[in-house]
């Protein structure tokens, strides 16, 4: 399966202490944490969180897309072969409630942990859906509109550091995982059963009555589709910024 989507790594971009490998300066809203800092978590979380209103909004100098909303332009989720359900044109629209509650890396392991709450996500995409939901035939393509309330997500990644030609180490991804919980999920497909109302009422009432097992269903797809986003566009980032800009000595 691949899976564009979310979400989520603009939160690796809240550690980001310079975005070019460049002399440029720094912008103001980002500032820099130590190493040698016995409170580096807590640095990290604090400027992170001041950071983010400015990292949210974009940045074209620092190749930081507006994130407000979020576009994606396709989704796809698989489950267990009984399920196939495919998102386009998506818009993620609450980012600005989010809030970075932990941030650690392991210097000698070389692993990192992010860890951001979201109160309100809505996701908003046309969509496209076939197979069975737990027990129940569902078929139909339409306006999706999905919200994630009280969202908690956890990124880990390890990596290993490979120098380029300029000298400055950069990083390279080795191992990531996602996981994620939720307080109340809901979910609106409009158009089911090729706009039989009745029966996309019922459906629509189903999942909205039984949205812990649905998307506990569905998790296997859904953490790997938003971890394949979040590792993506850390990459990028990252290609861009040496490590030892990213954490000073």
């Amino acid at each position: 399966m691949r899976v564009y989507n979310v979400n989520f790594i603009v939160f690796a971009v809240l550690c980001i202490k310079t975005c070019s490998t460049t002399n440029m300066a720094l912008p103001d809203y980002i500032t820099a944490c130590s190493r040698s800092d016995p409170h580096i978590d807590e640095c990290m979380v604090d400027h992170a969180n001041k950071a983010l209103p400015f990292v949210l909004k974009g940045d074209a100098k620092f190749n930081l897309p507006n994130l407000l909303p979020l576009k994606v332009p396709q989704i796809n989720i698989n489950s267990k072969d009984s399920l196939s359900m495919q998102f386009t044109d998506c818009e993620l629209h609450g980012l600005e409630s989010s809030v970075v509650t932990g941030m650690h890396v392991d210097f000698k392991e070389q692993k990192t942990t992010l860890e951001v709450d979201i109160a309100h996500l809505n996701v908003l995409a046309n969509y496209n859906i076939s197979g069975r939901i737990l027990i129940l035939p569902v078929v139909g393509q339409g306006p999706a509109n999905i919200t994630i309330a009280g969202g908690k997500y956890k990124y880990e990644f390890t990596f290993d550091l490979m120098r380029r030609k300029s000298g400055k180490q950069h990083v390279k991804f080795t191992w990531t995982n996602l996981e994620y919980t939720a307080k109340r999920i809901y979910l609106k497909l409009d158009n089911l059963f090729n706009g039989d109302r009745m029966l996309g009422d019922n459906m629509n009432r189903f999942l909205d009555e039984n949205w812990k097992d649905v998307t506990d269903e569905l998790y296997p797809s859904l953490k790997e589709a938003v971890g394949a986003i979040v590792t993506s566009i850390a990459r990028g980032l990252f290609s861009k910024i040496p490590f030892d800009d990213l954490f000073l000595p």
